[in-house]
């Protein structure tokens, strides 16, 4: 509101006074960036546990890893041995089925000889064999009691 006063010097005086009004407080702009802070510093802790976690995944894994290697690595060589293994034993079945086929020969062979030798011996010590009357019994009582010689007695020392 304008008003007017005249002065000494005849002059009049114009005020252009207005009754103060103090200026609003202004808004605290610090407390929405508190929360705008609070809020990307949880972003950041979360995304900072998620990164150890996985780290941590990381070299549990790398550890796995080498541990699988390890195996792997492990069951090769145990598998070349086995491979070795299986081919001596093989080797060794091929040489023991020639030998035996070698001795199942021979032994188609020599049962002939061998039967003809030990009846050869066996008339011959049957030339030379004498038996008295008591030596005839025990044989017979052997005999009918079926157990070889009855009293013990080995005939083939007679």
């Amino acid at each position: 509101m304008a008003s007017g006063t005249a002065g000494r010097s005849g002059k009049i005086q114009i005020s252009n006074q207005v009754a103060f009004v103090p200026p609003k407080e202004p808004e605290d702009a610090s407390a929405a960036l508190k929360e705008d802070l609070e809020r990307l510093r949880d972003e950041i802790r979360r995304k900072q546990a998620a990164l150890e976690a996985a780290q941590v995944e990381t070299e549990e894994l790398k550890r796995a890893q080498a541990a699988y290697e390890e195996m792997a690595r492990q069951a090769t060589e145990d598998l070349a041995i086995w491979e070795e293994t299986a081919a001596e034993q093989e080797a060794n079945a091929l040489a023991l089925a020639k030998e035996l086929a070698e001795l199942q020969k021979k032994a188609q062979t020599e049962p002939e000889q061998t039967h003809r030798e030990r009846q050869h011996a066996s008339r011959s010590a049957a030339a030379n064999l004498e038996l008295d009357e008591q030596d005839t019994r025990i044989l017979i009582d052997g005999s009918a009691h079926g157990n070889g010689v009855g009293s013990g007695l080995d005939i083939t020392s007679l």
